[in-house]
């Protein structure tokens, strides 16, 4: 293995030496902030979409249907349910089952059902006096949040062997600067 704080004499070079510190200290750079990104990004991501979970039950409050109703789902990544306060299923999409998605009780949380995870909105419309419960796969919301990141992490991991090309002439430029000084210290003279 090679120190970098002392390197063997088969690579003692000043330019290998900072080449190899700076990529090392810019990859580990780009590599805490792309994990950071992609954390805050992803939770920012959710956020969103469980937003558009709301914004589901909000246009469900709206719709009136029969009891006993199955309606095509918009598309397999979403399902929902209406059920009557008293326990009476409504309507349902027809990619959810005849019994309840999710519990009673207000709020966002992750169920399984019709073999996948779900995130799931369940959102009591008192005026309705109706339990709306919306679910959202979670592989379809982590792929659709992690093509967005990705899309953005992309171009810093591939601009590194950019980066190591610039910092290879940078330090090589700044280098023979010091090469020249050291060759006119050579030539001169210990009286002069």
């Amino acid at each position: 293995p090679v120190c970098l704080l002392h390197p063997p004499a088969a690579v003692n070079s000043i330019r290998f030496y900072l080449v190899i510190a700076l990529l090392s200290t810019v990859i580990l750079g780009n590599f805490v902030a792309a994990v950071y990104g992609y954390r805050s990004s992803m939770l920012a991501a959710q956020s969103l979409l469980d937003t558009q979970l709301a914004d589901m039950a909000t246009m469900l409050q709206t719709l009136p249907a029969p009891a006993g109703s199955v309606i095509d789902g918009p598309s397999e990544r979403l399902a929902y349910q209406v059920w009557s306060e008293s326990g009476r299923l409504l309507y349902r999409t027809d990619n959810s089952d005849t019994s309840p998605i999710s519990e009673f009780v207000e709020g966002y949380r992750d169920e399984n059902f019709a073999g996948w995870r779900w995130r799931v909105l369940s959102h009591h419309d008192k005026p309705g006096r109706r339990w709306l419960l919306i679910a959202e796969r979670v592989d379809i919301r982590t792929d659709l949040a992690d093509g967005i990141i990705m899309r953005a992490v992309v171009p810093i991991v591939a601009s590194m062997p950019i980066i190591a090309a610039i910092v290879w002439l940078v330090v090589g430029n700044g280098l023979s600067l010091v090469k020249r000084l050291a060759g006119e210290l050579r030539e001169k003279r210990a009286d002069d």
